[in-house]
């Protein structure tokens, strides 16, 4: 695999989080974390089109922020890029149509919930083991990678 240039990584990752915002916005099952979405997209789009003025130019910044077709580079998005949230390994609508998968447990939340159930064996430990739940259930990430599920997890859109 050749390497790409800082450059080309550091816009590809600052698209792949914008693509992910904007993906997550509509989905999210409260306002604020659907606003909070929004504006993460808004901060990103033009945080890209900082980094097209430094390295391409005030002009091609400028055709990126008026969304001039070619200002996008898709092809400035490397194969190794796959970030939490990223549709790159999502199949296909067509494809997710054929088939009927399963409700989503993240194992961040399947993890908590085993956290959980030991507050009640373990009860000198509750305070641990409560924020521990805590914290894998903020790990989730929310949606299956492979086929954009929703997790199950009760725990997801308390505002």
């Amino acid at each position: 695999m050749t390497a790409q240039p800082p450059y080309r990584v550091l816009r590809a990752r600052l698209e792949a989080e914008q693509a992910k915002s904007e993906r997550n916005a509509p989905l999210c099952r409260g306002e604020k974390f659907r606003l909070l979405n929004d504006g993460m997209a808004a901060g990103l789009r033009i945080a890209i089109g900082h980094t097209v003025a430094v390295f391409e130019g005030p002009e091609a910044a400028a055709a990126y922020m008026r969304g001039e077709p070619g200002a996008h580079g898709p092809n400035l998005t490397p194969d190794f890029v796959n970030l939490p949230g990223s549709m790159v390994e999502q199949l296909p609508d067509d494809v997710l149509a054929l088939i009927d998968p399963p409700p989503y447990l993240s194992t961040a939340c399947e993890t908590a919930q085993l956290l959980e159930q030991a507050v009640a064996e373990h009860p000198d430990r509750q305070v641990g083991l409560r924020e521990w739940a805590r914290r894998m259930h903020a790990r989730c990430r929310e949606s299956q990678k492979f086929t954009g599920k929703l997790c199950t997890c009760g725990h997801h859109g308390a505002d």
